[in-house]
C-alpha cells in the first residue's frame, strides 16, 4: 500500500516536472505552447503531445520503480532523487530562456535604458527562473535523503 501511494504520489511530481522541462525544450525548436499545468495529461488533444507523453511515461516509470522498491521509503527516495535531478535540470533550460530574455530587453532599447532594461531582465530570471527551481531541486534533494535510510 505505501509503496503505490509513493509510486503515484511521486509519479504525479515527476511527470508534472518531465512535462515541464520537455515543453520547454521543445518550445525553443517547434514554438510549442508551453503549457504547464497538471491538465496537460489529462486534456484528451494534449495526451497525443509530447508534454504529455512525458507526463505520462514519468508517472508511469516512477511507478514501476516503486514497486520494485524494497520499501515504501526507499520508493520516496528514489521519487524525490529524480524530481531533485530534474528541477535542477529545470534551471539549466530555464537559464537559457532566461539569456534570451536579456538579449531582447537590450535589443529593445538603446543607450542607458539599455543597461536599465538588462539590469530589470537580469533581477527578474535570477530570482524567478534560476532561484526557484534550483530550491526546489536542493528541497527534493534533502528530502530523498533523509528519507529512507538505513
Amino acid at each position: 500500500m505505501g509503496k503505490g501511494i509513493a509510486g503515484i504520489g511521486g509519479g504525479l511530481v515527476v511527470g508534472v516536472l518531465l512535462s515541464f522541462l520537455v515543453g520547454l525544450s521543445l518550445a525553443e525548436v517547434d514554438e510549442v505552447t508551453r503549457d504547464t499545468s497538471l491538465l496537460v495529461a489529462f486534456m484528451p488533444e494534449l495526451g497525443q503531445s509530447a508534454q504529455g507523453k512525458a507526463f505520462w511515461g514519468g508517472l508511469g516509470a516512477t511507478i514501476v520503480v516503486a514497486a520494485l522498491a524494497p520499501s515504501a521509503a526507499k520508493a520516496w527516495r528514489r521519487a524525490f532523487l529524480v524530481a531533485g535531478a530534474l528541477s535542477l535540470a529545470s534551471s539549466l533550460v530555464l537559464m537559457e530562456a532566461g539569456a534570451e530574455a536579456v538579449q531582447e530587453a537590450r535589443d529593445a532599447a538603446a543607450g542607458a535604458a539599455a543597461s536599465g532594461a538588462v539590469l530589470d531582465a537580469l533581477s527578474y530570471d535570477f530570482v524567478t527562473l534560476l532561484l526557484a527551481p534550483f530550491a526546489l531541486g536542493l528541497l527534493f534533494l534533502a528530502l530523498a535523503f533523509l528519507i529512507g535510510r538505513d
